[in-house]
């Protein structure tokens, strides 16, 4: 079990606004099992409750939470290697409830995070990002939202270096968006802490 309080500092810059928000995204909890079949070789598999507890006001753009729930079926596998090769794949599945204030019900999502670096002693160096394709249309008082339903679509990729200071790791990221369909296109820079219990 692992539980997520995300802290989002978050800026949309568009030609008519700049806008800037921070605060708590929502609460995450995570129920997983583990397995490790191979030496260096580990897989995961669970679901992740997002519960709508972050900060939300439908009358702004950046928001730190989506003012909605979600929950997430997730499958990961990891290759690690003492001072060799790193590469990390996870597969999630997302179904969303309905953001009560606007009436809007996001649509189910498929993503995929991925990673390929070099393990040096604690430091890991290397490329990583994500692949998101929703699978079902948008709706708004049960109708369609569009057209296509306002499905989104975006590829990410940059890179990322992480430092474990056992138990604690730190992750830095930056991921340039690419091929964004009906939602925002930017860039990403992560700084995340895990500490282990």
């Amino acid at each position: 079990m692992m539980v997520l309080i995300p802290v989002v500092n978050l800026t949309v810059h568009t030609p008519a606004l700049r806008q800037e928000r921070t605060g708590l995204g929502n609460l995450d909890l995570t129920l997983f099992a583990t397995s490790d079949p191979l030496p260096n070789f580990h897989l995961a598999y669970g679901i992740d409750i997002f519960f709508n507890t972050g900060k939300y006001d439908p009358r702004a753009v950046a928001n730190p939470s989506p003012g909605f729930g979600t929950y997430e079926l997730v499958f990961a596998a990891s290759y690690s290697k003492p001072n060799g090769p790193q590469l990390d794949l996870k597969l999630m599945y997302d179904f969303n409830e309905k953001n009560d204030d606007t009436n809007y019900k996001s649509g189910q999502v498929f993503h995929a995070d991925y990673a390929a670096g070099w393990n040096a002693g604690p430091l890991t160096a290397g490329i990583g990002g994500y692949v998101l394709r929703q699978t079902t249309d948008d709706r708004v008082g049960g109708m369609r939202v569009g057209s296509d339903g306002f499905r989104g679509r975006v590829f990410a990729v940059g890179p990322e270096l992480k430092y474990n200071f056992d138990p604690i790791q730190v992750w830095f990221q930056y991921q340039r968006e690419f091929s964004a369909r009906n939602r925002p296109q930017g860039d990403n820079f992560w700084l995340k802490t895990v500490i282990r219990f």
